[in-house]
């Protein structure tokens, strides 16, 4: 079981199962995942022979999942199953991922690019602010000064990402990034894939990659969110040479008032 994994519709099966652990129907699981009965005795099978699920009694037979163990339901929390020791996380709205990358981002990830990091902010939801549309709304941007042992002075940096969970991974997620690449310095996608979905998704991520490696976005992937140890940069940013006058248009629209005022300390205390 160290290398346990689902495919697609296994995942999409178990996610299918009630949380709690409680059985249910096998006809009522197939309707609600609008499978027909070949697709969805491929996938139970799997998942019984796995032991990700158990088989329980009714008519038409039911399934429950097997697990031994559990984290908080709070889905904020990303409830994370272990099955043989094998963890398997609850599919992730894309929404309850933003915090938990956001201090990691700062904590880590700029630490690790050697840049000292002003803010990063989530900047997915913006209301009705004005910022050129919904595709030049990153979902989290990070701004860092950055020095350099031969070069004088220091520099800004400013990198968007876009993130997306697991079940969401496919290259619209470049072309979103394309979007506000011309008003930043680096552009990433951010992608969600657990361990467990790694062989599951190799394809749709190297799909990705293709098209990132092209336009100069960069792809990083992360198993969870918060423990930067299972980060992996899989294609670099290449950076772009933005007029300054386009970076100070960026933050003006994308920014709240507060990281702009620690941007503006913070390049006053360089100066």
């Amino acid at each position: 079981m160290n290398d346990f994994q689902l495919n697609n519709d296994e995942y999409s099966l178990y996610q299918a199962l009630p949380l709690d652990g409680s059985t249910q129907g096998n006809i009522y699981t197939r309707r609600l995942l609008g499978w027909g009965t070949p697709r969805y005795l491929r996938a139970r099978t799997e998942l019984i022979r796995k032991k990700a699920v158990v088989v329980g009694p009714g008519g038409g037979g039911s399934l429950r999942r097997a697990h031994d163990g559990q984290a908080s339901l709070d889905p904020g929390d990303s409830p994370i199953e272990t099955v043989g020791g094998v963890s398997i996380p609850s599919r992730v709205r894309e929404i309850h991922l933003y915090g938990p990358l956001v201090e990691t981002l700062s904590n880590f990830w700029s630490h690790d690019t050697r840049s000292n990091s002003i803010v990063v902010e989530d900047t997915s939801s913006q209301g009705r602010r004005v910022t050129g549309g919904r595709w030049t709304r990153p979902d989290i941007v990070s701004v860092n000064l950055k020095k350099y042992d031969y070069l004088p002075g220091k520099y800004i940096e400013i990198v968007s990402f876009e993130v997306k969970p697991a079940d969401q991974i496919n290259v619209t997620a470049v072309y979103e990034a394309l979007a506000h690449r011309r008003s930043v310095t680096h552009a990433y996608v951010l992608l969600h894939i657990p361990q467990v979905r790694r062989d599951s998704l190799a394809d749709d991520l190297e799909s990705v990659r293709l098209v990132a490696a092209e336009h100069g976005v960069g792809v990083i992937t992360f198993g969870d969110q918060g423990d930067y140890s299972t980060w992996s940069t899989v294609e670099p940013a290449v950076r772009v040479d933005t007029t300054p006058e386009r970076l100070n248009d960026f933050i003006e629209t994308q920014l709240s008032s507060e990281s702009k005022q620690k941007i503006a300390r913070s390049v006053a205390d360089y100066r």
